[in-house]
């Protein structure tokens, strides 16, 4: 698979784990998950090259000091973050105050060897 296209299956992954948070808010009067499910990616919970992607933690966001993750997604990664109370900003994550603010931050790839990622907002 053309690194395209797996680009654009991860964008897609992480399109339907914006939805399915979405619709997990929705249903619990507000309330974020607190684990995210890898199923929610897809129906197989497996990224483009074909391994499971991580379930996680959702990282809560505060202020803007502490709405980071510990660590980039690196190439290859199948790591995906949920942080709450943020919005994207020129592709970092930055706070926004809201009960329903969330942004999904993962690995997408940028060229033969780079690394990079991508940040999807649910306020966009």
């Amino acid at each position: 698979m053309q690194s395209s296209q797996r680009n654009t299956s991860r964008r897609n992954d992480y399109s339907s784990l914006s939805t399915m948070v979405t619709s997990y808010v929705g249903n619990n009067n507000g309330n974020m998950p607190t684990k995210i499910v890898k199923t929610w990616l897809n129906a197989n919970g497996t990224d483009p090259d074909g391994e499971d992607y991580t379930e996680t933690t959702v990282i809560n966001c505060t202020s803007s000091s502490d709405c980071k993750v510990s660590s980039a997604p690196a190439r290859n990664s199948n790591q995906v973050y949920v942080l709450t109370a943020a919005t994207c900003n020129n592709g970092a994550i930055a706070f926004k105050k809201g009960k329903r603010n969330f942004v999904v931050y993962g690995y997408i790839e940028n060229g033969a060897n780079t690394d990079g990622t991508y940040c999807l907002a649910s306020n966009a």
